[in-house]
């Protein structure tokens, strides 16, 4: 774990800005993967942290990077915790209105995810809404 905090995670920084999609979408497959094994410490402490790594590819503009990221909110949030979250659940929202219709599922398959991590109060705030819209969806 220390030699992925010391020596990997800072890397991650200029890998989701890499030139190349393929590296960024690598990337992201296992950014979730990642966040389990370091930890809550391990993701928020020291610049850049994994969060801002996650944020970034969540605003990348090739369809499948977001996709992966949005994929493993849900292993990424259950490690980030509730506070760091408010900033995912933004973005989330803002994805969730994606032209790709794939990641739009990929949000709307994670909502239960997080409502069961986080409790009924923050489902009825943050995601109900966001969820109900889906029905409607097309």
């Amino acid at each position: 774990v220390e030699s992925l905090q010391s020596h990997i995670i800072p890397r991650f920084q200029d890998l989701a800005m890499d030139a190349s999609t393929n590296v960024r979408s690598s990337l992201a497959k296992l950014i979730g993967h990642v966040a389990v094994k370091v930890g809550k410490n391990g993701t928020l402490q020291g610049q850049p942290s994994l969060l801002s790594t996650v944020m970034e590819l969540l605003k990348d503009e090739f369809a499948d990077v977001r996709l992966h990221v949005v994929n493993h909110t849900g292993s990424i949030c259950e490690v980030l915790g509730l506070e760091p979250v408010q900033q995912l659940l933004s973005t989330l929202h803002t994805l969730s209105m994606d032209n790709q219709w794939r990641i739009r599922m990929a949000v709307v398959s994670q909502i239960p995810i997080l409502g069961q991590q986080f409790g009924t109060d923050l489902f009825q705030s943050k995601l109900e809404g966001l969820f109900l819209g889906f029905l409607g969806d097309s």
